[in-house]
């Protein structure tokens, strides 16, 4: 760019100093004046700047303050000639420029000068005729004030009568308003327009107390009070009344003076009736629920706008939706209109909710009542359907199939029916604090729980109890039958097998069913110990249940549970187990706590509670034919106290890991359960070999009273009676086999060999009985024989079992041969007799038994021996052909 060439703001700048000096604005030429003193007062180094090229800067030329001699001077003495020259040049330009702008700036403002002179021109000759026109304006406003004064003058007295008459017409239609007000008020109440009616008479009250007594205005008076106490009444009925506009009904009843506590409960009546009504429908529901969970008739009457379409009975989820929106929101929009209708008359004082806590109080007892009745319903229901036995369950007993349970036993549906309540009565917490719904939903809920748990656990050991009561009546049918028996068959092997199954399995699949509580923790957050260890004392209590039923059947009468532990606690002290097979599994009967309502399930479902009445005697298998029945009930308390016991301990630990040691609960001790079963399995065990004992002891008793052992003829082989014995061991090895294992004392072959030793044991020890002499030496003895026990307790093998039923009829034997004289035929009959037992019996009894048995049979011969008057013995050739000849 050229630097000879003018910049754009050195032109502006000057066309400013142009305009400024034209219109005289002197403060832009003083700021030139002093800048340019500045750049004069420069010093000896600005000499190098005018060197290179560079100007200082003086005002402008064009302002008042520029000094052209000192301009020009510092110019020739600081600038060279090749500067001044180009500065000249410069000059020239710039003159040139600022000729060229002046006649630009006096063409474009030409028109404007000459207007503006016109224009004022026009203005000063404007200006000198106003002046007398304002004084003609202010002369005739002047008059017409005065005219306006005079006027007023003469109009007050008649404006002051004007108003006094319109001031008599305004008190006129107040009285008249009064006087018609009886008619206003009649038609107001009539239109239920109670606030129009109340509004006037307040109105008119003070009228009324002052001048109420005097002339016609008693008469209007008399007509308002009559026809304000019938406002009155239809304003308390309408207070009553839920679906009113309650707030308006106690903004008026307070105008009319009204006792604030009445009001209130007047307030609340009406709340709480429809509040009772809907209960009312609810516990109509809740018996068609107990009903239908326990598969009883079901009520007709049931509300049907409780009920889906297509519903006889509404399930849970309808019911507590249903419920909650009909109690639930009544309470909370009750509190709601109470707070709003009284807090006013209040004002900064508290407000008195004594009323309203009391009504909530009491409807919140009742819905308490009715839903934890449903829940138990409900929990009931889930628990038969999870238990509840298929057809197929008899085809398993028969033919060995496999036992099923439903993954479900009610406690999902609990479990949402559950925070569904928790979350509306949470919801009621900020309306009616005092009542703390959120702790009732806390004890509600545990009460739900807890119940749930016990039902389960006892629809489980019904279902058991039911199998075993299934498997007992199908034994009885088969010892009807003549070529069928319990004995020759596998019958009692498929039932054991079948109960272990249901068992293993119910207990699995319950606690795995109850572990859908978990999944809602809120549910269980605040006592989930608490719940682990109910679930312990719950399957304590189950095995327990089912050892006190299997002696029960067995007529054995336990002694009562020494503390509360031992009795599977608080929620199952009410269980009262029915011996029968109905759907309901005896859940009928079963007691609910006192946080869901407390009776029956019966009693809700109205069947007739039996709380009172004897409950039923259990079955017993008291004849013949079931005393396999015994041996299957040992059988299942050995397996229980063997197997099921420690298998349930390891799933606990499995699906609830942690919980227990609550103090005021049963908690599972799985050793004390263990013990008891163990005592149980050995008194049922004891009560099978007592069974099959006294048969034998009923055949040997009439054989030996049959016989005349004094004058007996000559033994020609052995009695009938041994072959009854033998084929009544023969009937328990047939049920014992399907039960018991062998345990490693009996070879299972019946062979010579093994009759052949025995029979040679039986003759050695006959040959000592002769050679032992007289009763004296025979007795000493046996003082220094070895010593066997013969009153051994039976052991869980087929051995043990059979040698003590048979001991038991050799033992009789012995008794009863001590109470009869013997000849020597007598004598040498039972001789013949035990030589024949000896070895076939000898099969059924090995090891320690064997040795038991027979001492026993030589305990028969010393007896009678003991007893015979002429105690000479069989010699063993003349027994051995005697037994030879009596074989087929």
């Amino acid at each position: 760019m050229d630097n000879s060439a003018p910049s754009y703001d050195d032109k502006a700048r000057r066309i400013k100093s142009l305009l400024s000096s034209y219109y005289g604005a002197d403060e832009q030429a003083d700021e030139s004046y002093h800048e340019s003193q500045q750049s004069a007062s420069a010093g000896p180094d600005d000499a190098s700047s005018v060197a290179s090229g560079f100007t200082p800067r003086f005002a402008s030329i064009d302002s008042h303050a520029f000094n052209a001699d000192l301009f020009v001077s510092n110019m020739l003495r600081t600038a060279r000639i090749d500067v001044l020259l180009k500065r000249h040049s410069e000059m020239s330009k710039e003159i040139k420029v600022l000729d060229s702008d002046m006649q630009m700036l006096v063409y474009e403002n030409y028109n404007k000068f000459i207007s503006a002179t016109d224009t004022i021109r026009t203005m000063k000759s404007n200006v000198d005729g106003m002046g007398s026109n304002m004084d003609a304006l202010r002369s005739i406003i002047d008059r017409v004030a005065d005219t306006s004064n005079a006027v007023n003058s003469k109009l007050q007295k008649h404006r002051d009568h004007i108003e006094e008459l319109n001031r008599v017409r305004l008190l006129l239609q107040k009285l008249q308003s009064v006087i018609d007000l009886p008619k206003r008020m009649r038609a107001a109440r009539a239109e239920k327009a109670f606030s129009i009616a109340v509004d006037s008479y307040i109105e008119a009250e003070p009228l009324f107390k002052k001048y109420g007594h005097q002339g016609a205005l008693r008469a209007v008076a008399a007509e308002c009070a009559l026809e304000l106490s019938e406002i009155v009444k239809e304003l308390e009925e309408l207070l009553t009344d839920p679906d009113a506009e309650s707030e308006e009904c106690v903004r008026l009843l307070r105008l009319l003076s009204g006792n604030e506590d009445d009001l209130q409960e007047r307030f609340l009546v009406g709340r709480r009736k429809r509040v009772e009504q809907d209960l009312v429908q609810a516990a109509v529901l809740v018996k068609s629920m107990a009903a239908r969970a326990i598969d009883a008739p079901i009520d007709s009457d049931i509300p049907v706008d409780w009920c889906e379409s297509g519903e006889e009975v509404p399930d849970l989820r309808h019911f507590i939706k249903s419920l909650d929106e009909r109690v639930l929101n009544s309470l909370s929009e009750t509190a709601l209109a109470f707070n709003t209708a009284f807090s006013q008359a209040s004002g900064s004082a508290p407000l008195n909710r004594k009323h309203l806590s009391d009504m909530a109080e009491i409807v919140m007892e009742g819905y308490i009542e009715q839903m934890g009745r449903a829940l138990a319903s409900e929990a009931a229901a889930g628990a038969i359907e999870a238990a509840q036995p298929s057809v197929e369950d008899d085809e398993a007993i028969l033919e060995g199939g496999a036992v099923r349970f439903p993954s479900d036993w009610g406690a999902e549906s609990l479990a949402r029916g559950l925070m569904h309540i928790y979350a509306d009565l949470s919801l009621l917490e900020s309306r009616l604090p005092e009542l703390e719904p959120t702790s009732k939903a806390s004890a509600l809920i545990q009460s739900t729980v807890g119940h749930h748990v016990s039902s389960c656990f006892l629809a489980l050991t019904h279902r058991v109890m039911g199998a075993v009561l299934s498997l007992k009546e199908k034994m009885e049918h088969l010892s009807q039958e003549p070529d069928e028996s319990v004995a020759s068959s596998t019958f009692l092997q498929r039932g054991f097998s079948h109960i272990c199954d249901l068992l293993q399995k119910g207990i699995a699949s319950l606690l795995q069913g109850l572990k859908v509580y978990e999944s809602n923790p809120k549910l269980l957050e605040p006592w989930y110990a608490d719940f682990i260890d109910m679930i312990q004392g719950q399957i304590q209590s189950a095995f327990l249940s089912l050892l006190s039923s299997f002696l029960a059947m067995g007529g054995v009468v336990e002694a009562p549970p020494s503390s509360p532990r031992e009795a599977a606690g608080k929620l199952t002290a009410g269980l009262k187990p029915e011996w029968n097979q109905s759907g309901s599994f005896g859940l009928a009967a079963m007691e609910l706590p006192a946080e869901l309502g407390g009776g029956t399930l019966g009693s809700l479902a109205g069947k007739q509670d039996s709380q009172d009445s004897n409950p039923p005697e259990p079955p017993t298998a008291s004849n013949s034919s079931q005393m396999g029945l015994f041996l299957l009930l040992a059988r299942l308390c050995s397996f229980l106290e063997g197997n099921v016991v420690s298998n349930s301990v390891e799933t606990l630990a499995t699906i609830f890991p942690g919980g227990g040691g609550v103090k005021d609960r049963p908690a599972f001790n799985p050793s004390h359960v263990i013990r008891k079963l163990g005592a149980g399995a050995t008194e049922l065990l004891r009560l099978y070999v007592e069974m099959h004992g006294r048969q034998l002891t009923l055949m040997i008793r009439r054989s030996v009273a049959a016989a005349s052992w004094l004058n007996h003829k000559e033994p020609r082989g052995p009695r009938p009676v041994c072959d009854l014995m033998l084929a009544r061991l023969k009937l328990a090895e047939g049920e014992i086999v399907q039960l018991i294992d062998d345990g490693g004392h009996r070879s299972g072959k019946r062979h010579t060999r093994g009759k052949a030793s025995s029979r040679t044991a039986s003759m050695a020890s006959i040959d000592n009985w002769e050679g032992e002499g007289s009763s004296l030496e025979r007795n000493v003895a046996k003082l220094f024989r070895e010593k066997i026990q013969l009153c051994r307790q039976a052991r869980f093998t087929q051995s043990s079992i059979l040698a003590a039923i048979m001991g038991v009829g050799l033992k009789s034997l012995v008794e009863c041969i001590r109470l009869e004289t013997l000849g020597r035929a007598g004598l040498q009959q039972l001789q013949l007799d035990v030589s024949y037992l000896r070895p076939l019996v000898r099969r059924y009894a090995r090891g320690p038994e064997g040795a038991t048995i027979d001492a026993l049979m030589d305990e028969v011969i010393s007896a009678a021996v003991e007893r015979s008057v002429d105690p000479t013995l069989l010699e063993t050739a003349l027994i051995e052909r005697i037994l030879g000849s009596n074989q087929p």
